[in-house]
């Protein structure tokens, strides 16, 4: 008694679009992703800039004070 294994049927059409379309919508997500986190980056760095430049104009603001007293 010879037992044949099943035959593996191919991907379908459709599963193979399926697939595809998945890799596609993935690598979307991807490129996205890595977007945010540049722009976070990015903000990051701007809030950092924004932050010293407002101690700054506090620093100047006091000494502009202290002068005119």
């Amino acid at each position: 008694m010879d037992q044949q294994e099943p035959q593996v049927a191919p991907a379908k059409p459709k599963a193979k679009k399926e697939l595809s379309s998945l890799r596609k919508i993935t690598s979307e997500l991807d490129i996205a992703v890595r977007k945010v986190e540049t722009n976070k980056a990015r903000l990051a760095k701007i809030e950092k800039t924004i932050s010293l430049g407002n101690d700054r104009i506090k620093a100047l603001n006091a000494q502009l004070s202290k002068h005119f007293s």
